[in-house]
């Protein structure tokens, strides 16, 4: 986890991974160039669709970060 001060790795990416029940799965990229860890994926506003909940990588930063999922 890195320091407030520190640049967060620009080169940072995040997958979510599609099972399709036969042990076999799809990588999609989520987001790239923005630090966080211990992301979780929940149905947050109560409409059906996944989305993520996670913390920031820089230590004490006092905020979550939420991205809901929307109908297109």
């Amino acid at each position: 986890m890195g320091r407030r001060n520190e640049v967060q790795n620009p080169g940072a990416t995040a997958w979510i991974w599609y099972g399709n029940g036969k042990g076999e799965f799809r990588r999609a990229v989520f987001q790239q160039g923005f630090g966080f860890h211990e992301a979780r994926v929940a149905d947050l506003d109560g409409d059906g669709r996944m989305d993520v909940l996670s913390k920031p990588y820089i230590w004490k930063t006092p905020r979550v970060d939420v991205w809901l999922q929307v109908a297109r």
